[in-house]
């Protein structure tokens, strides 16, 4: 057993030595180097959406605009699956809305946008008139996003 213990020991130190002495940072996994590589292209491809946008003001590079504001377009609209931006919507504000890229305008319009939404169904009920639009609430997929 003593012998299993020294062994045990002598590997446990060896590991240890081998990994504090190193002084380069660890090589990227292959996560890691996809996530880069997706992140390159997203910021190399045409301005598509609120999503890819995220992606560029991560990068310390200003968001085309025209992109975030046909998200919001369509929420002011109503349109089915236009919830589906709010995530990213959100990110934008919570982590990037002091940033030097995100414009003040674009954080102020987004914001606006964002409190006058209908989040959950029963606000719906205090609008005069017949609900026109087209926004689903009761799925699985949206009812998780509205209560999340």
């Amino acid at each position: 057993m003593k012998l299993v213990a020294k062994i045990a020991l002598v590997v446990l130190v060896t590991t240890w030595l081998a990994c504090s002495t190193s002084s380069s940072p660890p090589e990227p996994t292959g996560y890691e180097q996809r996530r880069e590589a997706f992140f390159d292209a997203t910021v190399a491809a045409e301005p598509n959406n609120t999503y890819s946008e995220v992606v560029r003001v991560m990068r310390g590079i200003e968001p085309d605009d025209s992109a975030i504001q046909r998200d919001l377009d369509r929420l002011i609209a109503r349109e089915d699956t236009s919830d589906f931006k709010l995530p990213g919507l959100l990110w934008l504000l919570y982590e990037y809305s002091d940033s030097d890229v995100l414009g003040e305008e674009m954080v102020a319009n987004i914001k606006e946008v964002l409190l006058q939404h209908k989040f959950w169904p029963d606000e719906r009920l205090n609008e005069p008139g017949p609900v026109t639009d087209s926004m689903v609430y009761v799925t699985e997929n949206h009812f998780i996003l509205y209560a999340s």
